[in-house]
């Protein structure tokens, strides 16, 4: 199970290697989709320059600060500010975001017609990934789709752990 880039990790695993795991969950499967396109965040942290000056700005406002985020809200905009005070963070978070320009055209060739059970969830409120093509995503790996209407980019930490835990469970 894969949220966040997490779940885009749980996408490629099961890509290169499907025989290591039974089963697998992920929030991200769209970055496993030629269609895949970064939100505006990351297309700014890819930037060189403008992400250096979006995580400065981020540190200087504090913890709290960062509505600028979204619908992301805590504990996003909390680790993006804390990011701002660890040199070796903000490389590390610049530089990944920047391995991956085209990760979904990079990517797609293999994410099809997984072996393993999966399950691709797609809450509606989530701002940063397309639900479309995360639905497309799982159907070219032969995925299940759990729709978690009403909640966003924290829906099994913040937002229903219950509703969360509860379909992760049935699947």
């Amino acid at each position: 199970m894969g949220h966040d880039w997490g779940g885009g990790f749980v996408v490629r695993l099961v890509s290169l290697r499907p025989e290591l795991v039974r089963s697998w969950v992920t929030d991200a499967a769209g970055l496993g989709h030629a269609d895949f396109q970064w939100h505006q965040f990351a297309k700014t942290w890819q930037t060189p320059g403008a992400g250096e000056a979006f995580i400065d700005r981020a540190r200087r406002a504090g913890p709290g600060a960062g509505r600028d985020v979204g619908a992301v809200r805590r504990p996003h905009d909390q680790a993006v500010a804390t990011a701002g005070e660890d040199p070796t963070m903000v490389g590390c978070i610049l530089a990944l975001y920047r391995s991956a320009v085209e990760v979904g055209r990079e990517w797609a060739p293999e994410f099809r017609d997984v072996p393993a059970p999966g399950l691709v969830v797609v809450p509606s409120e989530e701002p940063f990934l397309s639900a479309e093509v995360a639905r497309h995503a799982a159907r070219q790996a032969g995925a299940s789709v759990a729709e978690l209407a009403g909640l966003g980019h924290w829906w099994m930490l913040l937002q229903d752990p219950a509703r969360g835990a509860a379909m992760l469970e049935r699947f």
